[in-house]
């Protein structure tokens, strides 16, 4: 699109060949209350790798799920395994 932008806003574009051999250790997601009638209004953030799903809540509980053993996210582990908590969040 030739847009004028900036390295850290040209790699937000960046993508990776799902047919190459470049992996990504980790899946950026965020969410944003869109709708009025959306019972959640908070905004959040995870980071998800193959084990380790991290939420990270503005102005709210960060919360540390070991997705490979508990994938309906039941069990919170941020307490338990904070230098896992500390690092994905750094992430």
């Amino acid at each position: 699109l030739q847009l004028p932008l900036d390295a850290g806003e040209r790699a937000q574009f960046e993508g990776i060949d799902v047919l190459g051999s470049q992996v990504r250790e980790y899946a950026f997601a965020e969410r944003v209350p869109h709708h009025q009638n959306d019972p959640d209004t908070s905004e959040h953030f995870a980071l998800v790798g193959r084990e380790w799903k991290y939420f990270h809540r503005p102005g709210g509980r960060d919360q540390l799920f070991q997705i490979a053993r508990d994938p309906f996210e039941t069990r919170d582990l941020s307490e338990a395994q904070p230098e896992i908590a500390k690092a994905m969040r750094a992430e």
